[in-house]
Parts: structure tokens; C-alpha cells; sequence
């Protein structure tokens, strides 16, 4: 739906929509001041998600610390293939579990 997308544009701060039209080399990128800061410096709240396997957010967890000491509220999300429901994981809505240090190793997970 055509709307839809340029509703959603209209919504995001301006740096995630307008295009670098600039030739200037601080507006390129580098692997020790990476675009996405610049990108999420007018954000407050960011999720990282990841979709299974641990590697995506273990991967993330860098740029989580860096945006969390740059101020900014992040939040961990990960889509499971483990049962959190047999866990005791606390549920935080309808097929939404808090998963955190205090939980014992389940099912495959168990220890010996």
C-alpha cells in the first residue's frame, strides 16, 4: 500500500529519510565512527531483535552497550525455539516471557 509507506516515512526523524546528497568524507563511513550512531542519535528508545539461534543477538550486544552508555533506552528481543512456556519464565503478555539470569537451564539446556 502506497499511503502506508509514505505515512511511515513522514513519521521517522529526518536522518532515517533523506538521502546524503554531501561529498564530505565525515559523512562517509568508518569502522571506528559506524553511520548507524549518526542514524539513531535523534532516537531514545531502540529495540534489537533477534529471530532464533542466540548469534544474532549475541552480535547485537555491542551496539547494545554502546547505545546504552550513549544515554539511550535498548531493549533485547529475541524470537525463541525453546518451550519459555515450561520454563518458569515470568510472562509479561499472552506468548511474551521475560527471559533473565534467574532461570534454570531447561529441557537440552540442562547441565551434565
Amino acid at each position: 500500500n502506497m499511503g502506508t509507506s509514505q505515512s511511515r516515512e513522514q513519521e521517522l526523524p529526518p536522518t532515517l529519510t533523506e538521502k546524503n546528497t554531501s561529498d564530505s568524507v565525515e559523512d562517509e563511513w568508518s569502522i571506528t565512527s559506524p553511520r548507524i550512531f549518526d542514524i539513531l542519535s535523534p532516537v531514545n528508545n531502540i529495540l534489537i531483535a533477534g529471530c532464533g539461534g542466540g548469534y544474532d543477538i549475541l552480535s547485537g550486544l555491542p551496539l547494545y552497550f554502546a547505545l546504552s552508555s550513549q544515554g539511550k533506552t535498548v531493549t533485547l528481543a529475541n524470537l525463541s525455539f525453546t518451550s519459555l512456556s515450561s520454563t518458569g519464565a515470568d510472562t509479561l503478555c499472552s506468548g511474551c516471557y521475560i527471559v533473565n539470569s534467574s532461570l534454570k537451564p531447561h529441557g537440552r539446556y540442562k547441565d551434565g
